[in-house]
């Protein structure tokens, strides 16, 4: 199990069961091999391959230039093997949910593992600071508030200015984002306390399930899912 927004590592095992050593591209700096994670619910594929883009911006003019990952050969020694590991939390924009995942070469699949990634609370707080974390790329922080959003229904009020943006565009945007981020974190610090938080939070993460809007003039609190608490303060 893994906390949503937590690391998630998923390793690949390649074996060489000859009895020569055999050489091939290094599967972490190239596109040789992807690692599936399929969505139990939906499934839906969600998948990369072990080498991944980099990016490059040119200042300035909003244009970015995709740079693959040089390859290399590594050699495997007879009756051996080797193993990259890589944290899918980065390479996905991933939900709460059941997965089974396995990683795939040309037409040979490994065998299958399931995985199951939890909203909990840590996962709010890491989500809160990837939302609020303007060095963080746009499709990070976007899913950051998609996220949010599914808990707090306030939260879709957010709005990412577009990365091509003049700076001072951007900085009236992040400006008024602080306010939300601040209605959040107020109303955050006040569920801490419910008894019932983690199994409103469960079942905000099942996927049929999505916030609603409560009528301004009630007389609660927001909650996960429009599972509402009564104030504390209500006679």
């Amino acid at each position: 199990m893994s906390e949503l927004g937590a690391p998630l590592e998923v390793t690949v095992a390649l074996r060489n069961s000859s009895a020569s050593p055999v050489l091939i591209d290094d599967p972490s700096h190239s596109f040789v091999v992807a690692v599936h994670l399929v969505d139990q619910a939906t499934l839906e594929d969600y998948t990369f391959k072990l080498g991944s883009l980099s990016a490059m911006q040119f200042h300035g003019s909003g244009q970015v230039a995709l740079k693959e990952p040089v390859p290399h050969k590594v050699a495997i020694a007879a009756e051996s093997g080797i193993r990259v590991t890589v944290d899918a939390t980065q390479r996905l924009f991933l939900k709460p949910g059941h997965y089974q995942a396995y990683a795939s070469c040309s037409h040979i699949e490994s065998h299958r593992v399931h995985l199951q990634v939890l909203l909990t609370r840590r996962s709010v707080n890491v989500l809160l600071v990837i939302a609020q974390n303007v060095n963080s790329s746009y499709s990070r922080r976007e899913w950051a508030i998609d996220r949010l959003a599914q808990i707090y229904s306030s939260f879709v009020e957010a709005s990412l200015p577009a990365p091509e943006a003049a700076a001072d565009v951007q900085h009236q945007q992040e400006e008024a984002n602080k306010a939300v981020f601040a209605e959040f974190t107020k109303w955050w610090s006040g569920q801490l306390a419910m008894p019932d938080l983690d199994e409103r939070l469960r079942i905000c993460a099942k996927p049929d399930n999505a916030f609603y809007p409560l009528p301004a003039e009630s007389r609660v609190s927001a909650a996960p899912c429009g599972i509402a608490n009564r104030n504390e303060n209500e006679a």
